[in-house]
């Protein structure tokens, strides 16, 4: 079993940033694609703090999902249909898992430094279960995810990139 060292501190010390950023976002703005087994989904995210989110997603069909701290709404526009579901108290899928990067399931090791879509990030992997390996490209700056990628066995399995941020701050 690895073992926790400099990198892994300075790792863990970046995640617990990059938690912190995630649950205290401003109301935001990103686009984002999402990649797996070979087919890509465009969504379009729109957050406003505590807990309302919109995404827009133009897979096959045009999906539209809203949350608003109480319900999670499914609309199939193409379809014009809909589902209505209880609102999940901790996030299991998509970019809100952000928020909880700073209790890994692993030990993270940063790997390298590298530019993606313009910005410096610090690549972190993290190994999981099952022969998972996460790398994260997460900005320095805004300690953001710009990108992640999952691998099985040496295997890419997804990969997720933040293509446009923007972080609306709000006057008090």
């Amino acid at each position: 079993e690895p073992k926790d060292n400099a990198s892994s501190s300075a790792a863990r010390a970046i995640l617990k940033q990059v938690g912190d950023t995630y649950r205290t976002l401003p109301a935001s703005y990103f686009e984002m694609t999402y990649s797996i087994t070979g087919t890509s989904t465009h969504k379009r995210i729109y957050f406003f703090p505590p807990d309302k989110l919109r995404t827009e997603t133009d897979d096959k069909e045009m999906m539209v999902e809203l949350e608003d701290g109480h319900s999670e709404w499914r609309i199939f526009t193409a379809a014009n249909e809909y589902i209505v579901s209880p609102a999940q108290k901790r996030r299991t899928r998509g970019f809100s898992t952000y928020a909880f990067l700073d209790r890994p399931q692993g030990i993270p090791y940063i790997i390298g430094h590298e530019v993606f879509e313009g910005v410096n990030c610090t690549m972190i992997q993290l190994q999981t279960a099952l022969g998972k390996t996460q790398t994260y490209w997460i900005e320095d700056k805004l300690h953001l995810v710009r990108k992640l990628t999952v691998a099985q066995f040496g295997r890419l399995m997804s990969q997720e990139t933040l293509e446009v941020v923007r972080l609306f701050e709000t006057g008090k």
